[in-house]
């Protein structure tokens, strides 16, 4: 069965769209507005969901505040019976956004990353390893181009 990008939105929130992934924003000065407009889409949302007979993963379910009060928390939201966690960072299209949209969290990552895959490849890739260099050159440019 095919879906068409047709979600019903809120018309102070946005919807962006990238295969699977999904996501609403909505931006207000008083963060008491914001979280009920957010509230509004969750619940457009999931009566389309409903309506075609999808679910959502609430378990990969997170809000984040950018830019806003730090104690936001005090508002709860549930889909599902199921309490949506509020979080500091979120991934989106494999960047990691933080509160504040300075990409550290996002850097921090790809250098937890490159680290991760220099340490698999130290045991072919050292000076006292037996393998050819030019294999070597090769299994480098791999691991390089998977970061």
């Amino acid at each position: 069965m095919a879906y068409i990008n047709h979600n019903a939105l809120n018309k102070n929130a946005q919807l962006y769209l990238y295969l699977d992934d999904t996501m609403f924003m909505t931006c207000n000065q008083n963060p008491k507005r914001a979280a009920i407009q957010l509230q509004k889409q969750i619940v457009l949302a999931l009566d389309w969901l409903t309506k075609w007979c999808l679910s959502i993963n609430v378990q990969k379910t997170i809000i984040v505040v950018f830019n806003g009060p730090h104690n936001f928390n005090f508002l709860h939201f549930d889909i599902n019976d199921h309490h949506i966690l509020w979080s500091h960072t979120a991934k989106y299209l494999e960047v990691t956004l933080d509160r504040k949209l300075s990409l550290i969290a996002h850097i921090n990552m790809i250098v937890i990353k490159a680290t991760s895959i220099r340490g698999m490849l130290y045991a072919i890739l050292n000076r006292s390893s037996p393998i050819p260099t030019k294999t070597k050159h090769t299994q480098h440019k791999i691991g390089r181009a998977h970061v």
